[in-house]
């Protein structure tokens, strides 16, 4: 499964050995790499999936806050990953509703609703947008840029 992972990822054959052992390395899974992937919990559904999608840099990630399903220690080894790629200057999409998480690694923000781009400014405004918006709280002073802009 890794194997496939990392050719469906684009990594050539002649990488493909490093790869495999990047994430067996990574995920900590250990002999349970052995087993179907249809009895793995989530959190080791999850260990491996980003494991896979990361074993190589990529030009962009894209991150849902589900990264933090399992133990809070993958949690941060998936974290420092993620800091890697960013500091390596690719191009992220993170989903959260996180605030601490979004702050931590974005320096711009788009609020979607119903399908649809609302808002795009800088990260903290993009955050009291959202949160002013999802707790029904007075409008607040924040610029409503139009998310077409950024196109």
């Amino acid at each position: 499964a890794i194997r496939v992972g990392c050719l469906l990822r684009g990594i050539a054959k002649a990488e493909i050995a490093d790869a495999v052992a990047d994430v067996c390395e990574f995920t900590e899974l250990g002999e349970y790499l052995g087993l179907p992937i249809r009895t793995y919990s989530a959190g080791m559904k999850a260990r491996l999936a980003f494991g896979t999608a990361t074993a190589k840099r990529p030009e962009a990630i894209v991150i849902d806050e589900n990264i933090s399903t399992g133990d809070a220690q993958f949690i941060q080894k998936a974290r420092r990953r993620a800091e890697e790629f960013i500091r390596g200057a690719c191009v992220l999409f993170l989903a959260s509703h996180q605030d601490d998480m979004l702050r931590s690694f974005c320096n711009k923000g788009l609020v979607m609703r119903s399908g649809r781009a609302e808002f795009y400014g800088t990260i903290d405004d993009a955050i009291a947008y959202y949160n002013a918006g999802r707790y029904g709280d007075v409008p607040i002073d924040v610029p409503r840029q139009p998310a077409q802009a950024a196109a």
